[in-house]
């Protein structure tokens, strides 16, 4: 690969939280692992990070579940709204207005 490239990351620890934060969007038993900022929104990566299945309670906003290409997919969700997560599971959403 040529040509600069620049990141961006959040480097959070790994001591286990009941919830997590962005602005006024809430995520209660799971985590925020990553943020990305566009024009339009913003995408957000929710992640179980135990060995067990985890129902994870979003509020604050409402989202729509992308795929790992950024393209929407599935219907809105209208906050509150819920995620089934399976053992190390990660999900993006896609949030319009924060």
């Amino acid at each position: 690969l040529e040509g600069d490239y620049e990141f961006s990351f959040t480097v959070r620890p790994e001591q286990v939280k009941v919830g997590d934060s962005l602005g006024k969007f809430q995520v209660e038993g799971g985590y925020i692992s990553s943020v990305k900022r566009l024009k339009e929104g913003v995408i957000v990566r929710i992640a179980n990070r135990t060995e067990q299945k985890k129902t994870v309670t979003c509020s604050g906003a409402c989202a729509q579940e992308i795929d790992n290409y950024e393209r929407l997919c599935g219907a809105p969700m209208k906050a509150p709204f819920t995620l089934e997560l399976a053992p190390y599971e990660m999900k993006s959403l896609f949030i319009k207005e924060l």
